[in-house]
């Protein structure tokens, strides 16, 4: 469901990362105005903040239903 992708300016919140930077873009919406790209400066960080990934995926308009339907049944074996 990801890509790499690097940090091609810098923008946001990202004031520690320089240009160039590795990090994950979702694939469905790569590209397309209001793409999410994430970077995690750390292990940890990633970690830490790894359920961004999903809810961007089940909010992602461009991301298709049957992924959707996957992380939902998937969130619900964990409860």
């Amino acid at each position: 469901q990801l890509l790499n992708c690097c940090l091609e300016r810098g923008v946001g919140s990202r004031p520690s990362c320089v240009i160039g930077f590795p990090g994950l873009a979702c694939k469905h919406c790569f590209g397309k105005d209001g793409e999410r790209r994430f970077f995690y400066t750390s292990a940890d960080h990633l970690r830490n903040s790894f359920s961004h990934i999903p809810t961007h995926l089940m909010q992602c308009k461009h991301c298709p239903s049957n992924v959707k339907d996957e992380l939902a049944a998937l969130k619900e074996t964990r409860h």
